[in-house]
């Protein structure tokens, strides 16, 4: 009868569900389930940061948090206020002769807000859009959970064909780029898709925005930002 009851403890004990470890990161689907009350940069045990530069320059070391949230957020192109949209600024202020300030947005609700120009479709449901200006890059920062090898899979996406030009985007894992291009009228999209990158808990994978023209009308270049990160081995 012993035996028995220590056989069937045992049983009971493999039985019981354990902790699946986290295997896929993605961004909407992750800032989706934060508090729109809270900034991003302060939760804790936190894979997605959001960021801008000191400088135009690749290097982390000037890399700063967004830290100042609103909710409602004002749109970067109309001027109106938004329910629904929460934004994330740095503490710069805003740019002489355009208001432009470096800013994530996110759209939290399940329909498009703030459509209603001409040419720029507005904040798409469960989307973060990305503005640059002609001084700071807009940075989504990844730091890494795991030691292992994952796959990505998104774009940078052109969002404003409303007094807007080109901007660069780029992939950098630490200061080095991995995959870098442009999104522009003829070129909407700019691919994420990279197999096989090894990776070590802890480093870093940055997704950059870069308005490098300053002659665009002091019109705002925002960029819609889609990845996926899943861990293959």
């Amino acid at each position: 009868m012993k035996k028995f009851a220590i056989a069937v403890f045992c049983c009971a004990l493999f039985a019981i569900p354990r902790a699946i470890a986290q295997t896929t990161w993605d961004l909407s689907t992750d800032l989706g389930e934060t508090s729109n009350q809270i900034s991003l940069n302060e939760r804790s045990n936190q894979t997605w940061y959001l960021m801008e530069s000191a400088t135009r320059v690749h290097d982390p070391a000037g890399y700063l948090f967004l830290t100042q949230y609103q909710t409602p957020c004002q749109s970067t192109v109309t001027g109106d206020t938004v329910t629904g949209l929460g934004c994330w600024h740095g503490t710069e202020a805003r740019h002489a002769g355009s208001g432009l300030k470096t800013e994530a947005a996110f759209n939290f609700t399940d329909q498009t807000l703030d459509s209603q120009v001409d040419g720029y479709p507005g904040y798409l449901p469960h989307s973060l859009l990305l503005t640059p200006t002609w001084e700071r890059y807009v940075i989504v920062a990844w730091h890494s959970p795991i030691t292992g090898v994952v796959d990505l899979q998104g774009n940078f996406g052109w969002r404003n064909f409303f007094m807007a030009v080109e901007v660069n985007w780029s992939l950098d894992k630490g200061n080095t780029t991995l995959k870098s291009g442009m999104v522009w009228g003829a070129q909407p999209r700019g691919s994420l898709k990279l197999s096989g990158l090894a990776i070590k808990k802890g480093e870093v994978l940055y997704f950059i925005v870069d308005d490098f023209n300053p002659e665009d009308c002091f019109s705002a270049e925002p960029v819609d930002l889609r990845v996926s990160i899943r861990q293959v081995q």
